[in-house]
């Protein structure tokens, strides 16, 4: 988003002041764009079409837009490559409707907030206010309705794409659009003169979506439920790496504590196991309304048994790290599992969608 942004001040840069020198920089700013995600070609593309109708006549804004176009077209191989492994699949399973209707409300104030519902409106009213102030007052906020129109375009492009089979609309696919969002909201809150009176309510509505934006930062900030799930603090529990099985329940992947516990790997083919240690990893994570992928409260939650009767093993600690409890199992001399003795003790969660990870 931030590549996004600055491509959007280097292209208004451009239109004001045409040197070679400006369109160097949204190149490059652009290009970098494109390369960090590649959803940012929603502003860029927009952001090219307009310079080439409106300098279709200078070389210089042309050649820089052919290099844009070059950089773009040199991705699509590895982004064919990364799109044919599936891991982005499940997003198309989701409703369309849905995922659009979450583009408003998580532009305006995120999610997680305090008095969620009552701010999305109260955002809403806001953003509807600043547009139709854009209308009213459009001879003074072209570079608004320029924003909008980029905006516009960039929301048509992905539902293009979507007709054409590659349905990866979500929020944070289409993050490259926000600043043309913002510029639209804002432009139309600072459309009237500051000293009149439509000029003084856009400014006090201004601030209240600053507001808002600063609720919703420390919301996040102090609710690890909104955070990234730290696994780290769950090695650090686990202790140095050694001969054990870990059972993480409602979890079948290894990352990410495949980054800091290492020599990890699925207990698959293997019909028994020899370990004398077992670790069981629950997960208390607490539903939040439209919370974001990869946050904590994304992940499925899990409860502790009270007890995990597996033969020889002896419960020794019991350790909270953040959202997980670790309860860490203990045999005097390594013991030979098999799958079927373990799924015999787990009541909380069926075997199939717990984590076997064998870590030697």
């Amino acid at each position: 988003m931030l590549l996004s942004a600055v491509s959007l001040l280097t292209f208004a840069t451009v239109l004001s002041d045409p040197r070679g020198r400006t369109v160097g920089a949204w190149v490059v700013a652009s290009a970098l764009a494109l390369a960090t995600h590649y959803y940012a070609f929603l502003i860029v593309v927009p952001e090219a079409a307009w310079l080439l109708w409106t300098f279709r006549g200078r070389r210089d804004v042309l050649a820089g837009i052919v290099v844009v176009g070059v950089c773009g077209l040199a991705l699509i191989p590895l982004a064919l490559s990364q799109n044919g492994t599936g891991n982005a699949n499940w997003i198309g399973k989701i409703a369309l409707a849905p995922r659009l209707g979450q583009l408003f409300p998580q532009f305006l104030v995120g999610f997680g907030g305090p008095a969620h519902e009552l701010l999305d409106r109260l955002a809403e009213v806001i953003a509807l206010v600043a547009v139709a102030l854009v209308v009213w007052r459009r001879s003074s906020a072209r570079g608004a309705i320029l924003a909008g129109g980029l905006l516009a375009a960039g929301l048509i492009l992905n539902l293009l794409l979507v007709a054409c089979g590659t349905d990866d609309l979500i929020t944070r696919n289409v993050l490259s659009l926000w600043p043309a969002a913002a510029l639209l909201v804002a432009g139309g809150l600072a459309a009237a003169p500051l000293r009149s009176r439509a000029g003084a309510a856009g400014a006090a509505l201004a601030g209240v979506l600053c507001a808002f934006g600063v609720a919703g930062g420390v919301a996040v900030a102090v609710d690890r439920s909104l955070q990234r799930p730290d696994w780290r603090a769950v090695a650090r529990a686990l202790g140095p790496a050694r001969p054990r099985l870990l059972l993480i329940q409602e979890y079948r992947t290894l990352l990410p504590l495949s980054l800091y516990e290492h020599r990890l790997r699925f207990w698959r083919r293997q019909p028994t196991a020899r370990v004398s240690e077992i670790d069981v990893i629950a997960i208390n994570a607490p539903r939040v309304h439209l919370c974001w992928w990869g946050a904590a409260c994304n992940l499925t939650p899990s409860a502790v048994q009270p007890s995990y009767p597996i033969p020889g093993f002896t419960p020794v600690s019991t350790t909270r790290a953040y959202q997980f409890t670790i309860v860490k199992l203990v045999a005097p001399r390594p013991v030979v599992l098999t799958k079927a003795a373990i799924a015999q003790a787990l009541t909380a969660t069926p075997i199939r969608h717990d984590g076997l990870i064998l870590q030697r």
